[in-house]
């Protein structure tokens, strides 16, 4: 079963954000299309902030070796929208394993 799309939409702020990591970070736009693309085909991935699970934060570990920044992004579900409200860029950490 194939999932729909969502379009992503973002605050001046979260793209003054964009643009200051990506003078710091040469992966940060991939990074972020990173963020995009999963939040647009699944918007239940992050830990949600409020009862009703609209209100969500989701993390994307980066990558030293490509320097890639870890991305933090607190996102509302607006069906069919995604709304990111804000986002936090940070050196990679360490790679942690992921158990599901």
């Amino acid at each position: 079963m194939k999932r729909l799309q969502r379009q992503i939409s973002e605050s001046t702020r979260v793209q003054n954000k964009r643009d200051e990591a990506e003078t710091r970070w040469s992966g940060a736009e991939t990074a972020w299309d990173a963020v995009t693309l999963v939040l647009a085909y699944d918007p239940e991935i992050g830990e949600p902030l409020n009862e009703a699970g609209t209100l969500r934060t989701f993390v994307l570990q980066g990558a030293r070796s490509n320097d890639m920044p870890d991305i933090v992004v607190i996102y509302e579900d607006r069906n069919p929208t995604i709304e990111v409200i804000d986002v936090k860029y940070k050196d990679a950490g360490q790679y942690v394993r992921q158990v599901h």
